[in-house]
């Protein structure tokens, strides 16, 4: 058949041509013909002569030619209840406002931006910020100078200064 025998202390090996396999190249390879799918490897048994596919991940079946689908496994994959979008091979997160990364494992800081004024505190919290404001502002950034002389505080016609 082609094949070339190697002689090893008390055994031998045999060295197939291609398109043979086998302990004795007596069978025909059955990965001649690429069954495998999707960039899989494909291997042949050498007792019965049939081919079996290592899958990449991502990927399932006797040619490795169907998709698996990480959403319907089990638990979510995406944290933080990201939502999980099958896609070929593989899974995407659709994040929830204020996460983000692959799996929306990382809380966003919306605080980085700084987007509070007047010498505010910003707190970052769940997809959004409050801003803490110093005395005499007010407002959704503290961006409003407060009339501390609006309601009057000044008596016997003493004048407020703001």
């Amino acid at each position: 058949l082609g094949s070339t025998c190697h002689d090893r202390v008390a055994s031998f090996y045999c060295e197939c041509p291609h398109g043979r396999t086998g302990l004795l190249c007596q069978l025909k390879d059955a990965c001649i013909s690429n069954p495998c799918q999707r960039g899989s490897n494909c291997d042949t048994n050498p007792v019965t002569g049939n081919h079996f596919c290592n899958c990449p991940q991502g990927y399932v079946g006797p040619s490795c030619d169907q998709d698996v689908d990480e959403c319907s496994l089990g638990s979510n994959p995406c944290e933080h209840a990201g939502k999980c979008i099958n896609t070929k091979g593989s899974f995407q997160c659709k994040c929830l406002q204020g996460y983000k990364g692959a799996r929306c494992e990382t809380d966003v800081n919306e605080c980085l931006s700084n987007p509070c004024q007047n010498d505010a505190t910003c707190l970052d919290q769940i997809g959004e910020f409050q801003c803490i404001c110093m005395a005499g502002y007010e407002g959704k950034f503290c961006e409003i100078d407060t009339n501390e002389c609006a309601s009057r505080p000044c008596l016997n016609n003493g004048e407020c200064i703001d």
